[in-house]
């Protein structure tokens, strides 16, 4: 084994070390960031909003700054949802310490008829959407 060279066997290794290090990177890192004080929310923007107040969109998603960017908010989405003039929600990351609610609002007729349906029927109501 005289004149053979252990830079392929060193390359080799190298090689095998960075991919097990990129697929562990892949299914452990989103776990571990989220666990990076550094990544805890810090600002909030609404995005699309025109008849709902962003203040009261940002009082419903309720985000506490505890939480990590990283984080799921599949439940903050839902919350949103759930607001009568609120179509669909969508949470992205803005930076590293940023959220950005992104919503898409249904039309002021189409927000009544969900809320006070006897009204558009020409029935009296006490509906207070």
């Amino acid at each position: 084994m005289k004149g053979r060279s252990a830079l392929p066997r060193v390359s080799f290794l190298l090689g095998l070390l960075v991919v097990v290090v990129g697929v562990a990177g892949a299914v452990w890192g989103r776990a571990l960031l989220t666990h990076v004080k550094y990544f805890n929310v810090k600002q909030v923007e609404v995005v699309g909003a025109r008849w709902a107040a962003p203040d009261s969109l940002l009082h419903l998603a309720a985000i506490r700054t505890d939480r990590s960017v990283w984080d799921d908010f599949d439940d903050v989405e839902s919350r949103l949802e759930d607001h009568p003039l609120i179509e669909s929600a969508e949470i992205k990351r803005s930076g590293f310490r940023g959220l950005r609610l992104i919503v898409r609002e249904v039309e002021p007729f189409e927000a009544m008829e969900r809320c006070c349906p006897s009204i558009l029927r020409g029935r009296r109501s006490t509906c207070r959407c």
